[in-house]
């Protein structure tokens, strides 16, 4: 067989190497889970759970995959008022994210959105939301923030005496100047997740609570929770490095060996 003819057949098994696929698909992975923390009295809980607006079961414990692009939803709503007891419900859903095996970093934004409205004679209605990011040994980061392990955010709307709704945003809290009635919020923290920092895991999770002590006209909470995930970076792999050199040494050895002996 000649040099020529044993070129085409190295071309093709080069080029098969070269294109096979070497590094897996970057990723992450986003346990959901939710709790059930109050149930007592006169009221309404609920939750629901989508992925890129597709609904996901309501089940104790689930894992999806998040690819960039991809937006994990979680709805939480309690509504409470008064009968002969106090009327609490609260509802929480979390969501703890780790990378991939073949996933070597990944941008993560998480938004809080809340609505609450606490109305009549002595209410409470509440959403909260933290986002936990361990810089020390987990792997993960907050850029803008200051340095912290968690960050809370929530929006409260208060008729009891002595209390004025209050916002929080990345564990600062300030009044809004209101007392009771409709109050809202929108915050988003963005965090970077790193294999070389650490272990990489993060936490996110949204809380709805609504408590009607006496003559309750309105109290409910609306929360909702928004996982994006913005960016990845796949885990350098040198197998197509390898291939390459293997390839290369095997078209050398046939063609030396094609090669007509001098005497």
């Amino acid at each position: 067989m000649s040099t020529k003819k044993l070129l085409l057949p190295c071309a093709a098994i080069f080029l098969a190497l070269l294109l096979s696929p070497v590094a897996q698909a970057a990723g992450v992975q986003a346990l959901i889970t939710t709790t059930l923390n109050n149930n007592s009295g006169v009221g309404t809980e609920s939750y629901s759970l989508f992925l890129n607006d597709s609904p996901l079961p309501n089940l104790a414990s689930q894992t999806v995959t998040l690819n960039v692009g991809d937006v994990l939803r979680a709805e939480v709503n309690t509504t409470a008022t008064t009968d002969d007891f106090i009327g609490t419900f609260s509802r929480s859903v979390f969501v703890d994210l780790s990378l991939d095996a073949g996933t070597d970093a990944a941008t993560i934004q998480s938004t809080l959105q809340g609505t609450v409205n606490a109305t009549g004679g002595s209410v409470l209605a509440g959403v909260f939301g933290e986002v936990v990011c361990d810089f020390t040994s987990a792997g993960c980061q907050a850029p803008g923030l200051p340095l912290s392990t968690a960050f809370l955010s929530a929006i409260s709307s208060w008729t009891l005496t002595g209390q004025v709704n209050e916002r929080t945003l990345d564990n600062v809290t300030t009044p809004t100047g209101n007392i009771g009635g409709e109050e809202t919020l929108n915050h988003d923290v963005v965090v970077d997740v790193q294999r070389a920092l650490g272990d990489p895991i993060a936490r996110t999770s949204v809380s709805a609570t609504s408590q009607a002590i006496s003559e309750a006209i309105a109290v409910s909470a609306d929360g909702t929770l928004l996982v994006t995930v913005t960016s990845t970076t796949v885990v350098p792999v040198p197998g197509a490095v390898w291939l390459f050199g293997s390839a290369l040494g095997l078209l050398g050895w046939m063609r030396r060996r094609q090669a007509p002996s001098r005497t």
